[in-house]
């Protein structure tokens, strides 16, 4: 009897349950860094900057509405060969500005404007204690993808939207 179990034992052939998780255990992990390489990183620039400077806005418009003065933020283009370094980060981070990193802007219907001390373009948004702003609609690009952030002129409440090229 006891040769009869012995020869079961043999003949059973598999994984254990240990080699099956370590295997899909290193298949996650690759998937994990292969996966976003392949959907690309426009994308969640893209989408990151977007938050960001409807962020920046929407402060602006609660500070105008709370202290009861008009506020203005400026919008930065990308700089080329920036070095990200601890003062551009904090120039980044201020509440009254915006910098874009990578994503180009336009704008229908605000015109830029030039900063003299900076020495690039920018565009400014006015919000006003009555709640109202200067509006306009911006266009933030990455490759071949868009988003369109639309300002209402009365009321001062964003719109964000992706758009497909």
């Amino acid at each position: 009897m006891k040769k009869n179990i012995s020869t079961f034992y043999q003949l059973q052939q598999g994984f254990t349950l240990l080699e099956l998780i370590v295997v899909l255990s290193l298949i996650g992990i690759a998937a994990g860094l292969v996966l976003p390489r392949l959907t690309g990183g426009d994308s969640t620039r893209l989408q990151a900057e977007v938050r960001e400077l409807v962020a920046v806005l929407n402060y602006a418009r609660r500070m105008a509405l709370i202290q009861g003065q008009e506020t203005t933020v400026k919008l930065y283009p990308p700089k080329k060969n920036t070095i990200d370094d601890a003062a551009s980060v904090a120039r980044r981070t201020h509440p009254g500005e915006w910098y874009s990193q990578g994503v180009s802007i336009e704008s229908k219907g605000t015109k830029a404007s030039h900063d003299d001390e900076k020495q690039q373009a920018l565009y400014e948004v006015h919000f006003y204690p009555g709640g109202g702003s200067s509006g306009g609609d911006f266009v933030l690009k990455t490759g071949e993808i868009s988003a369109r952030i639309s300002i209402d002129a009365l009321t001062g409440k964003l719109k964000a939207a992706f758009e497909d090229e």
